[in-house]
């Protein structure tokens, strides 16, 4: 489960539909979803993170060999319906289409999402014979306290940028770095795997990627080096601790539920040495191919 969730969250960063991130950078930098493999004629954050899996691999080999080998017996569950998954797949493949659109509308994405998910509860109220009242619970059950935190963060963070705190904070930050590209290197990728090991990544993300960029347009450069940056040490660096991210949340509950003692140490036993190894291996490369 530990391994799941790690692979999961650094899986997310290589593709613009993968993790929410992803897609706060690709709107922010103008990415289709092609530019997330190659951009400007050059290998991209895909392969990038792909470096960090197989780093990944190799150190879980070795860290879970001593679990042994029995086979695991998994209950066959009798599928209900496969149209949720073919929403799934409608969602994943539009906004992939979407970030091919060239447009000034900024809610694109956001609408067709909203619009499957409308037509999910209609399914569910009419085609699963579900009341109404159900159909509410469903809706009163999801994170609504999450969806209201990130509108807010959108909104001070707004405000932030517009009374130029945020360039002022990149140009602290560049004045810090002495003009040296891989001082600046790694003092973004350092802060950013610390910090989303214990705050949520999203309104991170969001704070620092202007900041990231306007700190490699002041040094001369073009941003992608930083905001890559930023990109992997914020995504993999949230597996560091066991709250770092969702699917580390997810998979501690179901592991007690199944009897299965796990705390903050033993999580760090693999969440330290798998952020270490494949952080690193991903901004070697990363450093080699767009530095």
């Amino acid at each position: 489960m530990i391994g799941l969730a790690v692979m999961s969250n650094l899986e997310g960063t290589a593709t613009l539909v993968g993790d929410p991130p992803s897609m706060i950078f690709a709107s922010y930098a103008g990415y289709n979803f092609n530019d997330f493999f190659i951009h400007n004629g050059r290998l991209s954050i895909f392969f990038i993170v792909q470096t960090g899996l197989l780093a990944g691999c190799i150190f879980f080999y070795f860290f879970f060999a001593k679990a042994g080998k029995n086979k695991i017996q998994v209950d066959n569950e009798p599928v209900i319906s496969w149209f949720p998954f073919i929403l799934l797949l409608t969602m994943i493949l539009g906004l992939a289409a979407v970030s091919f659109i060239n447009t000034d509308f900024a809610y694109l994405s956001g609408l067709l999402v909203l619009g499957l998910g409308i037509i999910g509860l209609l399914w569910y109220l009419l085609y699963q014979k579900k009341t109404f009242k159900d159909t509410c619970t469903v809706v009163k059950e999801l994170d609504w306290e999450t969806i209201f935190f990130l509108i807010g963060i959108f909104v001070v963070i707004g405000a932030i940028e517009a009374a130029g705190l945020l360039n002022d904070l990149a140009l602290f930050l560049s004045r810090l770095t002495g003009g040296s590209k891989l001082l600046g290197f790694i003092i973004i990728l350092a802060v950013s795997i610390i910090i989303s090991g214990f705050v949520d990544n999203v309104p991170y993300i969001i704070t620092m990627l202007p900041v990231a960029d306007t700190m490699a347009k002041t040094m001369g450069m073009n941003g992608e080096l930083f905001m890559f940056a930023l990109l992997v040490g914020s995504c993999l660096g949230g597996n560091l601790t066991p709250f770092g991210a969702s699917a580390n949340v997810v998979a501690m509950g179901i592991v007690k539920k199944e009897g299965y003692p796990m705390n903050f140490g033993k999580w760090l036993k693999a969440g330290v040495p798998f952020t270490i190894i494949t952080t690193a291996a991903a901004a070697i490369v990363l450093w080699l191919l767009w530095a």
